[in-house]
């Protein structure tokens, strides 16, 4: 009975000895940050999404995740875009795309906007004059 007892006290207590021991790094490197699937837009179709991987924007399919397009290259526009953020329109066929995002206080921004069409893939400018901010397409996609 006793060393019934010894051996079962042994054998909870060995896991707990070979537990790492955790350091401030591991903490602050993100050891223990969870693994997840950040930035992407799901497409109104649900079979595919993109995402923005560098300066492109490119769309996968949901069942295998292969990559099927690049939807915009900022390296090969006119002009050159740094793609920070990028929304579509209602029905998918434009994308509205921000650069140059300055920060001002906390969450306030200011932008560069472009809306980019994608069927034409025509790239317009949607304020020459300043930058805006909080912009996004209206409803009906205007």
């Amino acid at each position: 009975m006793r060393l019934s007892l010894i051996i079962i006290l042994y054998c909870l207590c060995l896991p707990l000895s070979a537990q790492k021991k955790i350091t401030v790094e591991d903490i602050y490197q993100g050891t223990f940050q969870e693994k997840s699937v950040d930035e992407i837009r799901w497409m109104k179709d649900g079979r595919f999404y993109t995402a923005l991987e560098g300066n492109r924007i490119v769309k996968y399919d949901v069942t295998n995740g292969a990559e099927v397009d690049v939807l915009v290259n900022g390296n090969s526009t006119e002009p050159t875009l740094s793609i920070d953020d990028y929304n579509f329109s209602s029905d998918e066929q434009q994308m509205l795309i921000m650069t140059d995002r300055e920060s001002i206080y906390r969450r306030s921004f200011v932008a560069n906007y472009y809306i980019y069409d994608l069927s034409s893939q025509q790239l317009k400018q949607v304020s020459s004059s300043e930058e805006q901010s909080y912009a996004t397409f209206s409803p009906d996609g205007s």
